[in-house]
């Protein structure tokens, strides 16, 4: 009798003892299963990036108003990825093209020299381009010209016209007559339209335009500081 008595007294402490572990275990048990049953991170299979999207540009390459020639192709990037909702949709750095639409020469001590690139669009895939604008096309006020603004400040845009003339009328000394398009140098354009941006145009933009490896600019200068540059 007492050899049963020692022995259920054992079972007894030795439950005591599992008890713990095994509560410990079933209560561990369904925060384990939870983290296995997360759904891991998907692309969804369409992505619409909106009208009036910002897109950051940043110019890859030395661009000089005495060399350059009407029609001639300008390569630029993408300066950071293009985010919508959350989701990655192109790559900085991604190639895009430009064109050079007006150049004239400088000339020492008697004209400026002038360059206009249009960048109209980004090349999507092999098929498909998403269109571009220099100006918000959902914010106004980014549209209001110069003129209108002159009605508002009436004043001070007559003194800038004046002072705006008067530095046109100003000749190059005769070393700084070029106009130049540095690389590194930043660009704000805006999507003209929505553009349904699909998972075949992801797969065919990554064969066919690879992220350029010279988009990586440590330091993008303002366009501010350009003179007689204009990109649109």
């Amino acid at each position: 009798m007492k050899y049963v008595a020692l022995r259920k007294t054992l079972q007894s402490a030795l439950c005591l003892c599992l008890t713990p572990l095994m509560v410990a275990q079933q209560a561990a048990e369904p925060q384990s299963a939870r983290y296995r049953s997360l759904p891991t991170a998907t692309i969804p299979d369409e992505v619409v990036i909106p009208k009036g999207t910002r897109i950051e540009l940043v110019s890859l390459e030395h661009v000089s108003s005495d060399t350059a020639k009407e029609k001639s192709l300008v390569r630029f990037a993408l300066a950071k990825d293009l985010v919508v909702n959350g989701v990655k949709v192109l790559d900085v750095g991604t190639p895009v093209e430009g064109k050079v639409s007006r150049v004239r020469r400088g000339v020492p001590y008697r004209q400026w020299g002038e360059l206009t690139i249009t960048i109209r669009r980004i090349q999507i895939g092999n098929h498909a381009h998403m269109r571009l604008r220099s100006s918000d096309p959902e914010n106004p006020e980014s549209m209001v010209d110069e003129w209108a603004q002159c009605a508002l400040v009436f004043p001070l845009c007559i003194t800038a016209i004046i002072a705006f003339s008067t530095l046109s009328r100003t000749k190059p000394t005769g070393d700084n007559e070029r106009a130049v398009l540095p690389p590194c140098v930043g660009w704000t354009f805006w999507t003209g339209s929505s553009f349904r941006f699909t998972k075949q145009h992801r797969a065919e933009s990554k064969a066919a335009h690879p992220p350029s490896s010279q988009a990586t600019c440590s330091n993008i200068a303002s366009n501010q500081s350009l003179r007689g540059v204009q990109v649109k």
